[in-house]
């Protein structure tokens, strides 16, 4: 009836849109294998498995699960990596956490800031549908709560708008949720605006 988390989705999807470009993945990897890539290369392409992409388990202890992806396949050690910048996380090829190091320094910023904007924009679409839901159930019938809050109208799917307006009359009830109209009201106008 009610389609009240997808009016921000378009928020939600902006905020993973926005998170640390894929150039990481070189950079991660010419950082780990800065010493042994002149080796590497002498070593026929078939001696070692390529890799198309570095996945992120960890960074600095923080949680970010990110793959980026290579500019090329590049071959990635057999063993398990265990040095002072990153460990392997699984046996598969790829799959790193990157200790607390200076050089992730600024890896560690920008997944923070990624994951607070995506935590933010989660929130707000929660908060969001929560209080949308709070008006509904405090009305028992669809009328009132148009009245109480018109914007809800732009919520509704069209099989819902349709029997609405068949309806000739209900009973009335006054009641108010303890609900903040003007803040929904300017969230359904900002998910309109693509703010």
């Amino acid at each position: 009836m009610v389609q009240a988390k997808s009016k921000l989705q378009p928020a939600v999807t902006r905020a993973f849109e926005s998170r640390p470009d894929h150039s990481w993945g070189d950079k991660i990897y010419n950082t780990l294998f800065a010493d042994e890539l002149h080796l590497v290369k002498q070593l026929p392409s078939y001696w070692c498995k390529e890799v198309d992409h570095v996945h992120v388990d960890y960074v600095g202890g923080m949680g970010i699960e990110m793959k980026f992806n290579l500019s090329a396949p590049r071959p990635w050690p057999a063993a398990v990596i265990d040095t002072d910048l990153a460990h392997s996380n699984s046996y598969f090829a790829g799959r790193i956490a990157l200790k607390n190091h200076l050089v992730w320094g600024e890896l560690y910023a920008e997944a923070k800031a990624f994951l607070e904007r995506v935590g933010a924009a989660q929130k707000r679409q929660d908060e969001f549908a929560e209080s949308v839901k709070q008006v509904i159930t405090t009305y028992t019938t669809l009328a009132p709560a148009l009245k109480a809050w018109p914007p809800l109208w732009d919520l509704l799917d069209e099989h819902t708008k349709a029997r609405h307006k068949e309806i000739k009359s209900s009973p009335k009830t006054v009641v108010t949720p303890d609900v903040d109209f003007d803040k929904l009201t300017a969230q359904i106008t900002a998910a309109k605006l693509s703010v």
